[in-house]
């Protein structure tokens, strides 16, 4: 099982984390840290396909914003699936700090205790390192006295990678940081099936067939039902190679 490390994200303004350096006996004052901050930065805009870590991880820079208005619908009445596409280029969702946008389904008041998922998806266009995957439990919950949007958060990306979050209040905090899983098809327009299932308290998820990690909610507030849904996030380096995200959701129609 997971062991669960949270994690707060605070970036600059170009997702870059600057670190002084001091020389003891010379009048020097951190030249050393300001060549390579200068560095960094040329390193990150000429390298148009990479994103630093720091950044994939801080989710909530440019805010989380419910756009159920952007992840259109489409039916198969043979297969008694829905597919769900997420295609945006709208600048105004391509800011300097990006955007984490979601969606999710079900009757207002009604909190159901979760179900198990197994949904397709794949993302054709957009930042590798930029993630994208399922909202799990949402629903309004007590949180310090007062009520507060709540919801657990499984993404992957086109890096082969996965994360799991818990957004309070519009606060995204890292329940798992990114990790590397060989199951995961790395690259655009990859295939990837999640499977989630619950076992007592713990989550259990699968890519392709295969266990890729399981964890438990265990701090307050506490996840153990209400809506499901979809979130998709939009890097800052979407701004330079096009200003186009398109991701698909593939899910039996419940």
């Amino acid at each position: 099982m997971e062991k669960i490390k949270k994690k707060r994200m605070t970036t600059d303004r170009n997702g870059i984390i600057l670190y002084k350096m001091e020389r003891k006996g010379d009048g020097m004052k951190n030249w050393a840290a300001i060549i390579l901050a200068i560095s960094i930065i040329m390193i990150n805009i000429s390298c148009k396909g990479d994103t630093p870590e720091d950044e994939k991880e801080d989710v909530s820079a440019g805010g989380i914003k419910e756009a159920n208005e952007l992840f259109k619908k489409t039916e198969s009445d043979s297969s008694g699936k829905v597919t769900t596409r997420l295609h945006t280029s709208d600048k105004k969702y391509f800011g300097i700090n990006g955007s984490t946008l979601w969606t999710v389904w079900g009757e207002e008041g009604i909190e159901e205790e979760f179900k198990d998922r197994e949904v397709m998806m794949s993302k054709v266009r957009g930042n590798a390192a930029a993630g994208y995957g399922l909202v799990l439990c949402h629903g309004l919950r007590d949180v310090d006295g007062k009520k507060e949007e709540t919801m657990l958060v499984v993404m992957i990306n086109n890096h082969g990678e996965y994360a799991i979050g818990k957004v309070i209040g519009g606060r995204y905090d890292s329940l798992v940081w990114w990790t590397k899983n060989a199951a995961i098809r790395g690259w655009a327009g990859a295939p990837n099936e999640i499977k989630i299932t619950k076992e007592g308290e713990a989550f259990i998820i699968k890519c392709n067939g295969a266990e890729i990690t399981s964890f438990v909610d265990g701090d307050e507030p506490r996840h153990t039902g209400g809506k499901n849904g979809y979130v998709v996030v939009i890097s800052p380096q979407d701004r330079i190679s096009g200003n186009e995200v398109d991701v698909y959701f593939t899910e039996k129609k419940r």
